[in-house]
């Protein structure tokens, strides 16, 4: 486990994307609590479920399209802005009047960011195979995996907080800020 935290690319590349995940946590938590407060809370809740499924019945695909992009790092940090500035969009349309419209368009966008996220998870693994050596790949991968599975309890429970209090259009800023930071962390 030394070795992993004093990996400090590694730990970069983790860090980065857990921030990501907390985003993407967060909008969802956000966008659930939205739809029920529209009329057409049902066709809502359909749209936003649909716009989370498509991109990972698309994994594989994205995978190995992932597996051909030559500039890996220069994609993500692509992915990351593009993510930033449609979350930023999201913040402005959040300020309008609760409707289906907006939740089409805030759903198009989550299902845009979370493809380029499934995209982004794929460019990731040749990185972390490159900085890892192969024989601690194996307690890196359960290092992340489990990094991942607490920080997903401690992002919903923290995303569940933030909604009693905060705006729609504030949880879209903080979703895109996220990804921002995450950007910024790829840059350095």
């Amino acid at each position: 486990m030394k070795k992993i935290l004093n990996n400090k690319l590694y730990m970069k590349v983790l860090v980065s994307d857990l921030i990501s995940n907390f985003g993407d946590t967060l909008y969802f938590i956000a966008l659930m609590t939205y739809v029920t407060e529209i009329k057409s809370s049902n066709l809502a809740i359909s749209i936003v479920n649909i716009s989370e499924t498509i991109p990972i019945l698309f994994t594989i695909f994205f995978g190995i399209i992932a597996d051909r992009t030559l500039n890996k790092v220069g994609m993500i940090i692509k992915t990351l802005w593009i993510r930033t500035i449609l979350y930023l969009l999201v913040a402005v349309v959040m300020n309008f009047k609760e409707s289906i419209l907006v939740v089409i368009l805030a759903s198009i966008v989550n299902l845009i960011s979370d493809t380029l996220g499934q995209f982004e998870n794929g460019l990731f693994y040749p990185i972390s195979n490159r900085i890892v050596k192969k024989s601690d790949r194996e307690e890196t991968m359960a290092f992340r995996q489990t990094a991942t599975s607490t920080m997903n309890i401690v992002n919903q429970s923290l995303g569940a907080f933030l909604i009693t209090f905060l705006s729609f259009f504030h949880l879209a800023l903080i979703n895109s800020l996220t990804f921002a930071i995450s950007l910024l962390i790829t840059l350095a």
